[in-house]
């Protein structure tokens, strides 16, 4: 279930009428410009006329963008067209661990340390505020219920088409938890099998066993 307060912000998103900087010819720094403004926006308590909800912007190494009345959020500025990359490393490990402390940078002990906090609950969820650009029109994506992922080896752990997403998919803890982890697996075998074919096969005298 998605909390109402994060409800309540997409609702207000919707019906701002923002404009989202877009069209300089660089796609991710008309988004990042467009992050700002979102948490710029919703950090004004002028906005909210009954509830004003607890609204901190993660500091640039932090592994979420914000925490609204306690809920881990990342927001995703989309034309809604295609599938994107969600960046949702540190996000599945805080769904499968429940620990807020950033996660090791390093693969191997990332899974190793996941692994052995995986502690299972119901009440634990990541959210996707989802804004469409150039007109704000803004919905909640649980990563719990999120709907269509699909493998990206250049960009683990997974894409998600979020127009896909709007209805939440019904799923418990462990549910989720192999639904992400199996896309997430199909995102490495294809990494491997993508560097199988390049350079270990095209210069394989650098790769015999010695």
């Amino acid at each position: 279930m998605i909390p109402g307060a994060l409800h309540e912000v997409a609702a207000a998103l919707t019906a701002s009428n923002l404009q989202l900087p877009s069209g300089s010819g660089d796609a991710r720094r008309d988004s990042s410009s467009a992050e700002n403004a979102l948490v710029a926006w919703l950090q004004n308590e002028r906005r909210w006329d009954i509830h004003s909800p607890n609204i901190a912007a993660g500091h640039n190494r932090e592994w979420y963008d914000l925490s609204i009345d306690g809920h881990y959020c990342d927001i995703k500025v989309s034309e809604l067209k295609s599938f994107d990359n969600t960046n949702a490393k540190n996000a599945v490990y805080y769904f499968l661990t429940g620990n807020a402390d950033r996660a090791p940078v390093q693969w191997a002990e990332f899974f190793e340390d996941m692994a052995q906090r995986e502690n299972p609950s119901e009440e634990r969820d990541f959210y996707f505020i989802v804004v469409s650009k150039p007109r704000a029109d803004a919905f909640i994506v649980s990563l719990k219920g999120i709907g269509e992922i699909k493998p990206a080896h250049n960009n683990p752990p997974f894409q998600c088409n979020w127009s896909l997403c709007r209805t939440p998919v019904n799923r418990d803890w462990h549910q989720a938890r192999q639904y992400l982890l199996s896309v997430w697996a199909e995102t490495v075998k294809k990494g491997i099998e993508t560097y199988q074919r390049g350079m270990p096969t095209h210069f394989p005298e650098f790769f015999q066993c010695r």
